[in-house]
């Protein structure tokens, strides 16, 4: 058996969950999901609180806490080309951010990351028929914690000329007719940014559930993410015939993860 360690927000929580898939196909062991850091994350310094949310879909796991029997403990930052070890149980720590961990179980994982209906509103299917019957496009502006602290050294951050420019390749790509939807978890940074755009229609969506927010970008025709895991999936997990615009730069200092599919445009 082999424990993987699920923290952080959604994003990151899929990405971790990605990972142990592709830790039990490579291994043949079943791979739990330990999740002590949503007891103990009030107690970390400059870390924003998160739920657990990997249960709101059609997710199949095991979860564990508290103390656990190992042979050893692999660290992502320990920077192994292949981490998985296959020589006995191990504990995972690390938030796995690499495009070959999804390839390798991507039909099992996309059958599996399917919300709930329970969590889907009427108001959400009201917002998801507009966007399958429009030229759409998700742009997502990152605020909030990527504005202070520690994480202002570790995010590059996305600037107006970024989703200017952006939206100039989709424009020139499907036409000038296309519908903005604006993903934000920070409305007034959001704004100021959108004021910077110039003559452009767009609708601001109500922050929602992570989950739910989450499964409203997936359903545009095209997307505008930001360097961040959250916006990352939503594009991944919508339908993947339509345009995808990336940041180059991801982190300000350190290596940039090898996340997207050749067909994405990188700005």
């Amino acid at each position: 058996m082999n424990y993987v360690e699920i923290k952080g927000g959604l994003g990151n929580q899929i990405f971790q969950y990605v990972f142990s898939k592709y830790l039990q196909e490579k291994t043949g062991r079943c791979s739990v999901l330990y999740t002590d850091f949503f007891y103990y994350m009030t107690d970390l310094p400059g870390v924003t609180s998160r739920k657990f949310d990997l249960d709101k879909f059609d997710t199949r796991y095991v979860s564990v806490s508290g103390g656990v029997r190992c042979n050893g403990i692999v660290r992502e930052e320990d920077g192994d080309a292949e981490p998985v070890k296959t020589d006995g149980s191990y504990f995972y720590s690390g938030y796995w951010q690499d495009k070959k961990f999804f390839e390798a179980v991507k039909d099992r994982v996309l059958s599996e990351l399917i919300l709930k209906d329970e969590y889907i509103n009427g108001d959400m299917k009201i917002q998801a028929r507009k966007m399958r019957e429009s030229e759409s496009v998700s742009l997502h502006i990152r605020g909030t914690d990527y504005l202070k602290g520690q994480n202002r050294e570790i995010f590059a951050e996305q600037t107006a000329e970024y989703y200017s420019g952006a939206l100039d390749i989709i424009r020139e790509k499907k036409g000038g007719n296309v519908r903005v939807f604006v993903f934000t978890d920070d409305v007034e940074h959001a704004e100021k940014i959108l004021s910077d755009l110039g003559d452009l229609s767009y609708e601001i969506m109500p922050i929602a559930e992570p989950y739910q927010d989450l499964w409203l970008m997936a359903q545009a025709q095209n997307h505008i993410i930001a360097n961040s895991s959250y916006s990352y999936w939503g594009a991944r997990l919508g339908d993947d015939k339509g345009i995808v615009v990336a940041p180059r730069k991801w982190f300000l200092k350190m290596s940039d993860p090898d996340l997207y599919p050749d067909s994405w445009i990188t700005l």
